[in-house]
């Protein structure tokens, strides 16, 4: 599923999560987050550096909240890593694993849930 999570990175142009269980995750992509125009202002830089590092702890609440096997965004106050970028989310039936994007919030949505509806198949 890390392969999965690389591929996802490099198609979105954006960072990929993958967890199972709250207590093993992996994250990869966010070099390609941060080559978008916005976070070439170090305030929105700044505050995504807090948001990645707040993500172990948020890792919970998108487990909790995620729906299954349809594909759920978070923006603006709803988004537990803050309102300077998207988050979307995926999980199995049975919850015990997530796979989501975490982009700006000026994103490709349809693409970006085009991934995680194919992405589910392997969850």
């Amino acid at each position: 599923i890390r392969g999965i999570a690389k591929a996802g990175a490099s198609f979105t142009k954006a960072a990929c999560v993958v967890a199972h269980n709250n207590n093993d995750f992996y994250y990869t992509g966010f070099s390609y987050l941060f080559s978008h125009p916005e976070y070439a202002n170090t305030s929105l830089v700044h505050a995504i550096g807090q948001a990645i590092d707040r993500l172990e702890a948020v890792l919970p609440q998108f487990i909790n909240d995620a729906p299954g096997s349809k594909p759920r965004i978070y923006l603006g106050p709803e988004n537990p890593l803050g309102q300077y970028c998207a988050a979307a989310f995926i999980s199995n039936e049975s919850k015990n694993m997530i796979f989501g994007i975490i982009s700006p919030v000026r994103t490709h949505y349809s693409k970006n849930i085009g991934l995680l509806n194919a992405v589910a198949a392997y969850l």
